[in-house]
């Protein structure tokens, strides 16, 4: 499960935090007395990443095993340019 819910976060504690808070309300919304593996599985979706579903989630069976850092996906690089100084 650690493996997971760092491909999750991207070893991220934000999005760490985001997932577990939206597991859990999950799981009292439901009424259930601990976390499942379907409850991150949605969270992950809703709160973090809304494609990131089927082998894009880290907690679905079908995981790809892999950094989700590919254009378009949760943890993708952005072309980032520092604005230019004039000293």
């Amino acid at each position: 499960m650690l493996v997971r819910l760092f491909y999750a976060c991207n070893g991220l504690i934000g999005y760490l935090s985001k997932l577990l808070i939206a597991a859990l309300e999950i799981r009292l919304e439901r009424g259930y007395r601990s976390v499942e593996p379907w409850m991150l599985e949605e969270a992950f979706s809703k709160e973090l990443w809304n494609e990131g579903v089927g082998p894009l989630n880290p907690f679905n069976k079908r995981f790809q095993w892999r950094v989700l850092n590919k254009a378009g996906e949760l943890f993708a690089p952005t072309s980032f340019t520092a604005p230019s100084s004039n000293h």
